[in-house]
């Protein structure tokens, strides 16, 4: 349920976001509070029709800067367009990430490394989430749960590997709790140029 305190939240990180990563330098360049309320609204509402484009404040803002472009869109829609590209392009590029891991660990496999060997010595150039895959593709739950704290770990980074995964593991199986979902931030507070009193 989008709540305004939901909206608020969302648009004090869109705004963090901004400043921390991409500090405005001009004077007058600033971006309204109002802006960044305008886009909230949008990012929830872009969520509720399609889960694949995540509630992600910070991604929103740094897909504004993909592509060469050196500044926020002025336009709400122009924004969200920018931001379902970026997610687009970033699932595309871990999806083909974990093809091609998953590829060199099958052929491991039949040049005859066990799956056990391929956990214990796997390099940093194939993800825990390719190994779990690999193991529970082997039917090998048991050492898949071995993996999980790691795959979680690598959730919590890029959430966007859970749809990447999906032509791998069926609904259900990607390791992810319902706690990686919520935001793990303290509470955060309006900044004081925001007039937030007519709310």
């Amino acid at each position: 349920m989008t709540t305004c305190n939901n909206v608020l939240e969302i648009a004090i990180r869109l705004e963090s976001a901004c400043v921390k990563y991409f500090p405005l330098t001009q004077p007058g360049t600033e971006i309204s509070p109002d802006f960044w309320i305008r886009c909230a609204v949008a990012l929830l509402a872009v969520n509720r029709q399609d889960a694949l484009y995540p509630i992600d404040p910070e991604l929103f803002v740094a897909s504004q800067f993909d592509c060469g472009e050196n500044s926020i869109a002025e336009d709400v829609e122009i924004a969200i367009a920018r931001y379902k590209s970026a997610v687009t392009r970033t699932i595309c590029k871990l999806r083909q990430e974990l093809t091609e891991e998953l590829k060199w660990l099958n052929s491991a496999t039949r040049r005859g490394l066990s799956v056990e060997r391929l956990i214990r010595s796997h390099s940093r150039r194939i993800t825990p989430l390719s190994l779990y895959i690999h193991a529970q593709r082997m039917n090998r739950g048991d050492l898949a749960d071995g993996l999980i704290s790691q795959v979680l770990e690598q959730h919590e980074h890029c959430p966007l590997y859970r749809v990447a995964s999906s032509q791998w593991l069926e609904e259900g199986r990607y390791p992810a709790f319902a706690s990686l979902e919520r935001w793990r931030r303290t509470k955060v507070v309006a900044p004081a140029s925001w007039d937030v009193t007519h709310n």
